[in-house]
């Protein structure tokens, strides 16, 4: 098993629908909230002991304790609000209340330090491409990090990952373990706007893409900024960034779902998509797959570089 995942469900549709390596539990659908809990192996409660040593207890300090084997998850100050799995669940779906959600994949990562849930909402039509909105929930049992919903954006047809730095439209908020989660549903629904507000952004993105016509030259400019070369790097270091370059131009080449959009800022855009979504890595560590899904969240590097490269052509 993977060093950060510890249990986990998904749906699965075909090969390019597994997650992780394929570890945890496949469902043939997507999942109710009460499925996924106890598919993904998260159907366990969060209580907080005191702490002591030589027998007297530490001020101001309790550690979660895990209460399916005890385990300490973290150790936090008095004034942290647990935020249980259950709990978690249910305030996605209170986000979510108008909307038929439905819950693909959920689990724990780093020993139960950390959760996920990722739900998705009904499609949108962007230049007549399916796209679906998923809302991504992360929450942490250890103390460390901040609560975070995020809206992400996937391409049916390929699964690419479409997550762009929008000005008008902000796409992920955080809540602090402070005070009650129910009462943050309505500022995280107005953060968020039900994912909507990002979406309208997406499409007026993609339709000033694909009307940016790129030259040649303009790609070969685009590609080395996106993947530049330091004359003074080792020679490994070369050699990885041209056959970074190299897998760049042949996903652009040779997809056939965006061969309509050759020539355009959004082909472009997507095939950079494309690339950061599935490409393996070149040092392909044993948790790539869990730092992929985190940097979709906080912006993927390539796809954030390549809009910026193409903004400026």
């Amino acid at each position: 098993m993977a060093a950060e995942v510890e249990t986990m469900a998904y749906r699965y549709l075909d090969e390019r629908d597994v997650p992780w390596h394929g570890l945890g539990t496949p469902v043939d659908h997507a999942m109710t909230a009460e499925e996924a809990i106890r598919l993904a192996g998260l159907d366990w409660d969060v209580t907080p002991s005191p702490i002591m040593t030589d027998g007297v207890i530490i001020p101001g300090y309790t550690a979660n304790v895990r209460s399916s084997d005890n385990k300490v998850l973290g150790v936090v100050s008095k004034k942290y609000q647990i935020v249980q799995n259950q709990e978690a669940f249910g305030f996605v779906n209170q986000i979510l209340q108008s909307e038929d959600v439905k819950f693909e994949t959920a689990g724990s990562l780093c020993g139960g330090k950390q959760v996920w849930i990722t739900a998705h909402l009904p499609p949108e039509n962007i230049l007549g491409d399916e796209v679906v909105p998923y809302l991504v929930f992360t929450n942490s049992h250890d103390g460390k990090n901040s609560g975070t919903v995020a809206t992400t954006p996937i391409r049916t047809v390929c699964k690419n990952t479409l997550t762009a730095a929008l000005n008008n439209a902000r796409r992920t908020w955080t809540f602090r373990h402070m005070g009650n989660l129910e009462s943050k549903v309505l500022e995280a629904q107005i953060a968020l706007d039900l994912t909507h507000k990002y979406m309208n952004a997406l499409r007026g993105f993609a339709e000033n893409m694909v009307a940016k016509k790129i030259s040649r030259q303009k790609l070969e400019a685009i590609i080395n900024q996106v993947f530049p070369l330091d004359e003074e790097a080792s020679d490994r270091i070369k050699n990885n960034v041209i056959l970074m370059r190299d897998s760049f131009k042949e996903i652009y080449k040779n997809t056939p779902d965006t061969q309509n959009f050759n020539g355009t800022a959004w082909g472009i855009f997507n095939a950079f998509a494309d690339m950061a979504t599935h490409i393996q890595p070149l040092r392909k560590t044993e948790n790539f797959q869990e730092k992929r899904f985190s940097s979709f969240i906080d912006g993927n590097k390539l796809l954030l570089s390549a809009q910026e490269a193409l903004m400026a052509a």
